[in-house]
């Protein structure tokens, strides 16, 4: 992902959702280490996604329920099978149409990016899979698209 500033991150997000954004720590990204900027609130109820999408930087404030499941799960973005309590469903409104949400079960701290890359620590077994680290980190960005688009179209 290329760098980004503040003023870039904030303009990415619906003029609404802008008072909502909590900008974490620019000095602490590992931008060649991810496919888009992913981070949670202080307070834990709001998430961010931050992606570039046909050469337009998007913003995403998602809304995060608790798991109260606790039996494995996969993430819709990545496919990481975590623990139940760190696969949390996040909803967003989606941008032409307020009243309309689209949900996704999503790794909780929005880190999907380390999880394919083996930079984050796992919390499950994993299914066995034959495809490489590559192909894992176009199929993270191709599911990550649909669901921008879907939210924005």
């Amino acid at each position: 992902m290329k760098i980004l500033n503040v003023a870039q991150i904030i303009d990415s997000f619906p003029f609404k959702g802008r008072k909502l954004v909590k900008i974490p720590n620019l000095e602490l990204i590992d931008w060649e280490k991810i496919d888009f900027l992913g981070w949670l609130h202080p307070s834990g109820h709001l998430g961010y996604i931050v992606y570039e999408l046909d050469g337009v930087v998007k913003g995403l404030v998602l809304e995060k329920t608790e798991s109260v499941n606790r039996k494995p799960k996969s993430c819709a973005i990545c496919l990481t099978i975590h623990s139940g309590a760190y696969v949390n469903l996040f909803s967003v409104k989606t941008v032409k149409n307020r009243d309309r949400s689209i949900g996704q079960y999503i790794c909780y701290d929005l880190k999907c990016s380390l999880y394919v890359r083996g930079e984050k620590a796992l919390t499950a077994s994993q299914m066995m899979e034959t495809i490489t680290k590559d192909e894992k980190i176009n199929r993270l960005v191709k599911r990550l698209e649909n669901f921008v688009r879907e939210v924005y179209k």
